[in-house]
C-alpha cells in the first residue's frame, strides 16, 4: 500500500525545465508537510479534547485541497497546483479561525504561513495578494465578533469523533513519515551515487591529463632526437642540455610550476633549424653573409612553427630568445638586458658551456677550467652578469662534489651551438 501511495505523491519531473521540476518539489514537500501537520492536529483533538469540530471540517476542506493540487501535479500543472494549494489553505485557515473564535484565535498565525508559501510557490506579487486577503479577513471577522455577535468557540460533536481523530491522525502521520524515509534514503542514495560518480569523473579526467601530457612529453622527446638523427644538432646536445638548464633556473628562483616550460623550451631550442637549409646546415666551410642570414632565421622559424601550439606558448622564451645578447647585438630582435626573457639568458651560458667542452668537427673539446674563463669573458657582453655568476657557483657546487673535469662533462647537458 504504501509503495503505491508513494508513487501516486511523488512530484512529476520535467526534463527539460529544472525550475519546473524543483518547483513542483517543493509543492510536495509542502504537501507532505501539510499532511503531517494535520496529522498532528488530529492527535492534538483526541488527547487534549480541544473542538472536535475542528476533526471534520479540516479534513473536509483539506482532501479537497490536496485532491485538487495532486491531481494538477499528476497532469504537470505545477503553477496551478500552487494557487490551489494556497487558496486551499487560506480557505481552510479561515474556515478553522470561524469555529474556532475568530481572529483572537492562535490559529491566527497560519495566515502568515499561507503568505510565506504564496511567495515561495508563486512569487512575491502573489505573496502581497494573500497577505491583503488574510488582512481582510482578520479584520472582518474580529469586526463581526465584537461589533455583530460572538463567533462560536466550538461546534459540539458525537464522543465517537475522537476515535476518528486518532485512527486519521495516526494514519497521517504514518504516511508522511514512510514517504519522508522513503524520499530521504532515495535522495541520500543519489547524492552518494553523484559524489561516486564525481570522483570517477575526476579521476578518469585526471588520468586522461596525465596521459595526455605525457604524449607531449613523449611528443617532443621525439622532436629533440629527431633534430640530433637529422644533423641538425650535435648527437647529445639536447640530452644534456635540458637537466642543467632546469637546475640553474631553479637555483635562480625560478618557480617551479614554470621549471616544466623551461625544460620544454630547452629541449625545443634549435627546433627552427628544421626550416634551415640542409645546403647550410651541412655545409663543411664556413658560411657566407647570405647564408648567415638565413641560419639567424631559425629562431623567428622557431616562433613560427610553435605559435599554434598553446600547450608550448609558455615555452618560447628559449627557443625564440636564446641567440639573444645582453649587450643588445644578438638576434633575432636585437634584445638588451632584462627585455631577454631569463630563461633564454639562463639557456645561452648552458648552450655555450655545453659547445665549449664538447667535441665538433672543426675543434676539439676545451677543458672545463678554459671554458669557464671564456664564459667569464663574456659576462655584461654576451651574457647576464648575475647568471653567470648563478652558473659559476653552480659549476662551483658541482666540482665539490665531482671533481673531476670528465665527471664535470658527464653532468653537463648537450652541447649548444655557438651560432
Amino acid at each position: 500500500m504504501f509503495e503505491r501511495i508513494h508513487s501516486l505523491m511523488a512530484p512529476p519531473v520535467f526534463p527539460e525545465d529544472e525550475d519546473a521540476t524543483r518547483s513542483a518539489r517543493v509543492l510536495n514537500l509542502l504537501l507532505l508537510t501539510f499532511i503531517f501537520i494535520l496529522g498532528l492536529v488530529f492527535l492534538a483533538n483526541f488527547f487534549l479534547y480541544v473542538q472536535k469540530s475542528l476533526s471534520l471540517v479540516f479534513i473536509l476542506l483539506f482532501f479537497l485541497v490536496l485532491v485538487s493540487a495532486y491531481l494538477l501535479l499528476r497532469f504537470e500543472r505545477v503553477r496551478q497546483a500552487s494557487l490551489v494549494f494556497v487558496s486551499g489553505l487560506w480557505v481552510v485557515t479561515t474556515a478553522l479561525l470561524i469555529l474556532a473564535g475568530g481572529a483572537v484565535s492562535p490559529i491566527v498565525s497560519f495566515y502568515f504561513v499561507v503568505v510565506v508559501f504564496a511567495g515561495l510557490l508563486l512569487g512575491s506579487r502573489a505573496a502581497l495578494t494573500s497577505a491583503a486577503l488574510c488582512s481582510l479577513a482578520g479584520l472582518g471577522m474580529l469586526m463581526y465578533d465584537t461589533q455583530v455577535a460572538p463567533l462560536p468557540r466550538f461546534f459540539p460533536v458525537p464522543a465517537q469523533a475522537g476515535w476518528v481523530d486518532l485512527s486519521v491522525g495516526l494514519f497521517l502521520i504514518t504516511v508522511t513519515l514512510n514517504i519522508a524515509l522513503r524520499d530521504l534514503k532515495a535522495a541520500l542514495s543519489h547524492a552518494h551515487e553523484q559524489l561516486l560518480r564525481r570522483k570517477q569523473a575526476e579521476q578518469d579526467l585526471q588520468k586522461t591529463h596525465q596521459e595526455l601530457v605525457q604524449a607531449y612529453e613523449e611528443t617532443l622527446a621525439g622532436w629533440g632526437r629527431a633534430l640530433e638523427i637529422s644533423k641538425f644538432e650535435v648527437a647529445g646536445h639536447g640530452s644534456r642540455v635540458v637537466d642543467l638548464t632546469v637546475q640553474l633556473a631553479r637555483q635562480m628562483g625560478v618557480p617551479e610550476s614554470d621549471l616544466i616550460h623551461v625544460q620544454r623550451g630547452a629541449l625545443l631550442h634549435d627546433i627552427g633549424k628544421i626550416a634551415v637549409p640542409n645546403r647550410i646546415l651541412d655545409k663543411p666551410g664556413p658560411l657566407n653573409d647570405e647564408e648567415w642570414a638565413i641560419m639567424h632565421q631559425h629562431p623567428t622559424y622557431a616562433q613560427k612553427m610553435l605559435a599554434g601550439i598553446a600547450f608550448l606558448q609558455p615555452a618560447l622564451d628559449i627557443p625564440v630568445y636564446h641567440h639573444e645578447k645582453w649587450d643588445g647585438t644578438g638576434y633575432p630582435q636585437g634584445l638588451s638586458g632584462e627585455r631577454i626573457p631569463l630563461a633564454a639568458r639562463i639557456f645561452a651560458i648552458i648552450d655555450m658551456w655545453d659547445a665549449l667542452i664538447s667535441e665538433r668537427p672543426y675543434r676539439r673539446a676545451l677543458p672545463p677550467e678554459q671554458a669557464l674563463a671564456l664564459i667569464r669573458q663574456e659576462s655584461g657582453s654576451r651574457f647576464d652578469p648575475a647568471v653567470v655568476a648563478a652558473f659559476m657557483q653552480a659549476i662551483q657546487n658541482m666540482g665539490k662534489d665531482q671533481p673531476s673535469p670528465t665527471r664535470l662533462h658527464e653532468v653537463s647537458y648537450e652541447q649548444p651551438d655557438p651560432v
